[in-house]
């Protein structure tokens, strides 16, 4: 009896006790970048009379898609073990790179001044579409599916030249 509560407290002291978690190496997780990915935009300038504000530059995340800039997000959060993803195609995408580990402990503390920087970089960035922009990405996908939303389907009759539309 004493050998099984001793097996017990010791089993239960190592539990409590695991080993920290440890994300991926950053080289082995494709798109990741451990430095931030913006330089730093200019503050306005409370001594001068120059109330300009420049937003960051981002030239690593112009002419990324809504998908793939979410996918750029999402991954520094999957790097730490975050498993808790809202969208299905999101979860499934991570669930099946060799790098993830879930990490049942995850916290938002874990993820690096860096990590933090390139999220909000990011952020910023999906949020500054226009919707022409939208509407643009859109109809290149549409295009490339050979779609478009102006097809109208159409049907023949056996009436000669006529043509009627759905």
């Amino acid at each position: 009896m004493r050998a099984l509560v001793l097996a017990t407290l010791v089993a239960s002291t190592s539990a409590l006790g695991a080993e920290p978690y440890v994300p991926a190496a950053a080289r082995d997780i494709p798109g990741y970048s451990e430095s931030p990915l913006c330089t730093p935009g200019k503050e306005d300038d409370p001594e001068t009379d120059d109330d300009e504000w420049t937003p960051p530059h981002c030239p690593s995340l112009s002419g990324k898609t809504l998908r793939e800039l979410s996918l750029l997000r999402n991954t520094i959060f999957a790097r730490y073990g975050w498993a808790g993803f809202r969208k299905t195609w999101l979860r499934e995408h991570f669930q099946q790179q060799p790098w993830f580990k879930p990490n049942k402990n995850f916290t938002y503390k874990l993820l690096s001044p860096a990590d933090r920087e390139n999220v909000q970089a990011i952020a910023s960035y999906e949020l500054g579409f226009t919707y022409q922009d939208l509407e643009e990405q859109r109809d290149a996908l549409l295009s490339k599916a050979g779609k478009w939303w102006g097809d109208v389907p159409s049907y023949e009759d056996d009436v000669k030249d006529q043509t009627f539309y759905a």
